[in-house]
Parts: C-alpha cells; sequence; structure tokens
C-alpha cells in the first residue's frame, strides 16, 4: 500500500524496486544521479545523454520539468543536488560547480 510519508510510495523490503514507476521517466535513456532533498520532497535526476530533470511531491507528484536550458545544464554537466536546507541547486560542469537559487525551480513550475 502507498505510504504518502514514502513519496507516495510503498517502501521496499528485502528486494530493490523500481523508484516511483511512471513517474520518473529516463524516456529510453539511462537515469542517473537521483539526488533528494532532505525534506523528501524534491527530487533531481540526469538522464544520459545530459538532461536534469526535477519533480515535486505534495501529496502527489508534479510533472517533470527540464532544467537544462533554464539553468545552463548541458552535455558537460553532472551530478545536481538540491542543498540540505531546499535554498540551492547545485552542478558540476566541466572544472567547475556551479549553483542557482532553487527559487528558479518554482518560478518554471509556473510557466
Amino acid at each position: 500500500m502507498p505510504n504518502p510519508d514514502y513519496l507516495g510510495q510503498t517502501p521496499p523490503e528485502d528486494t530493490p524496486v523500481v523508484f516511483a514507476p511512471g513517474i520518473i521517466l529516463g524516456k529510453g535513456k539511462l537515469l542517473c544521479f537521483p539526488s533528494f532533498s532532505s525534506a523528501g520532497n524534491k527530487i533531481v535526476w540526469m538522464t544520459l545523454p545530459p538532461k536534469l530533470f526535477y519533480v515535486n511531491y505534495d501529496g502527489k507528484w508534479t510533472d517533470p520539468i527540464n532544467l537544462n536550458s533554464k539553468i545552463g545544464f548541458n552535455e558537460d554537466s553532472r551530478n545536481a543536488y538540491i542543498s540540505p536546507d531546499q535554498k540551492y541547486l547545485s552542478f558540476c560542469s566541466r572544472e567547475n560547480i556551479y549553483w542557482v537559487d532553487a527559487k528558479i525551480i518554482e518560478k518554471l513550475r509556473k510557466e
């Protein structure tokens, strides 16, 4: 039975299960580097070739948002993370670490 305290998912037991099937999709691409917010209600993940996606859970899932062109995430970018206070999103690209105010995500959700 789905558990609202576990992002609406049934917690796994001894055998790994697919997390959020039908919600977090690779669209035929390799999924990697998931990052969960400390509150457990926001998730960013990457696909290969590199695309960065975001979803939010507040009793129900939002549609995934592609953040690539909005924050400069490109083919050289990797490893996006949500800060523990949920105020920033960071990622690596080439020899640099970038960070952006997480408010951009809420702004994009409204578009």
